[in-house]
């Protein structure tokens, strides 16, 4: 059994070739969706977790909010807006296909659309004390902006929850997680996803490119508070 033939409508999302927005706008090339396998991890990841609250940054065609509004649902909770997704494109560029793939779904009610940078909302949802089992980065791949979502992500992630890259061999997302490794492996550990992909971890493909450093899904788990201390050493990365 397909791991993600659980949610018809994202079934449905991955065999489409094409996509019209909310004002008629026609996406023709869909390369923007996480992956197979990607969609895969998360789905497992949220199924391990049982997260009460989710967090994605980057909505685009919506494949990924589907598994965690999908899942809430699943889970037989009232839609109370659990799944927070910021996407400051979603109305002019993405044309609101995201939101549009919820709602035709009936998980409109799962998801809470924030049409701003994370740069601002993610410090406001902080300043709110909001706390996450289960975020997905996969919005802005320039190293600043990533380094930005993470330094607030670190205080909204609780206790055991994870945080999951996409894209992590991009250089510049590549080089915020050897920040991590190198100065924050007190309060973050890699997660093993072999367990959590549809293949068990047997790829050929993706355990080279473990060694190569060269995966696109990197995830980590939280085990401390995550802050440096001021007198800490910094290590070059």
């Amino acid at each position: 059994m397909n791991a993600l033939d659980f949610s018809p409508a994202l079934k449905e999302l991955l065999s489409s070739n094409q996509l019209v927005g909310k004002s008629g706008k026609s996406f023709d090339n869909l390369g923007s969706r996480s992956t197979f396998n990607n969609l895969v991890v998360l789905r497992n990841l949220f199924l391990a977790l049982k997260p009460a609250r989710t967090l994605e940054i980057g909505l685009a065609f919506g494949a990924s909010s589907l598994i965690f509004t999908e899942s809430h649902r699943e889970l037989n909770r009232p839609p109370q807006k659990q799944h927070i997704a910021i996407d400051p494109f979603q109305s002019d560029y993405w044309d609101a296909c995201g939101l549009m793939v919820n709602e035709r779904a009936g998980l409109g009610g799962y998801l809470e659309l924030v049409e701003r940078y994370s740069c601002f909302e993610l410090p406001a949802l902080a300043q709110k004390n909001l706390k996450f089992g289960l975020v997905y980065v996969d919005g802005s791949h320039q190293f600043e902006d990533v380094f930005v979502d993470f330094y607030f992500i670190n205080r909204l992630v609780e206790d055991g929850g994870i945080v999951a890259f996409d894209d992590s061999s991009d250089r510049q997302v590549a080089k915020v997680l050897r920040f991590i490794d190198a100065n924050l492996n007190s309060g973050w550990e890699r997660v093993d996803l072999a367990p959590f992909r549809a293949d068990g971890g047997k790829s050929l493909k993706w355990r080279v490119g473990g060694l190569l450093g060269k995966q696109q899904l990197v995830a980590y788990k939280k085990i401390g508070n995550g802050l440096r201390n001021a007198d800490d050493a910094f290590k070059q990365f």
